[in-house]
């Protein structure tokens, strides 16, 4: 049985994977796991950044003895995945992202910088307050905005480029909603030709939230796709 592993998307959790992992468990073996610093584990003092959680996915790897793994990563789960892919090449049999934000610089940053304000959140957004707080704790949550702030600061002047997507070998599917403001088709076609074995997909009617995207869409795409070469 093929083993898949879901990587969620920043200010989540794996709670985003419930729906998705029920109609696949029969098909494959599953893990969710949560980055550090995320739901029950967050805390203050937790290192938000890539390359933190590419350690905590090679670490994960080694804890639960996975020799190689399909991996599906939502928004910032897939950009973990794809750098993690191009260090250790040989623990990764396919790459399906959704939602994933790959052309990144300092003006962009930034701009995503400012609306991760807790206060600012509170008073603009008080329901994705309410939602986050939910998630990762009343306590918590600010932590977990304060920090994932900090790590997209990072990602303005410390991203992958296109000779980091060169060395990415096996096949990869870079998946947008059609409504996704964040993630242009522009950028995800330049790094299907960064990547030599990537293919493009376009969800319709959905938008940047995995919650957008209808679940039964992406079924068969997996049974067809995670199945290569397994």
């Amino acid at each position: 049985m093929t083993t898949l592993i879901f990587l969620h998307g920043a200010l989540g959790t794996s709670n985003q994977f419930i729906s998705l992992k029920k109609q696949l468990d029969r098909d494959y073996h599953i893990y969710t796991p949560d980055f550090p610093g995320h739901g029950s584990k967050a805390r203050e003092d937790t290192e938000f950044s890539i390359d933190s959680f590419v350690d905590f996915l090679s670490n994960f790897y080694q804890e639960n003895n996975i020799q190689k793994a399909g991996i599906f990563g939502y928004s910032m789960g897939g950009y973990v995945a794809l750098k993690f892919a191009g260090l250790f090449p040989e623990k990764v049999q396919a790459i399906f992202t959704f939602a994933t934000k790959l052309d990144w610089n300092t003006t962009f940053a930034e701009k995503e910088v400012k609306m991760l304000d807790p206060v600012r959140m509170k008073e603009k957004v008080p329901a994705f307050v309410t939602q986050l707080e939910n998630i990762h704790g009343i306590a918590n949550w600010m932590n977990v905005v304060n920090n994932t702030a900090s790590m997209i600061h990072k990602l303005g002047t410390d991203h992958l480029t296109a000779t980091d997507f060169q060395k990415i070998q096996m096949p990869v599917k870079l998946a947008r909603g059609d409504k996704d403001g964040m993630v242009s088709a522009a950028e995800i076609s330049a790094v299907c030709l960064a990547i030599p074995n990537a293919t493009m997909l376009t969800i319709p009617e959905a938008a940047h939230p995995f919650e957008s995207a209808n679940t039964f869409y992406f079924l068969n795409i997996f049974k067809t796709f995670f199945n290569y070469g397994s």
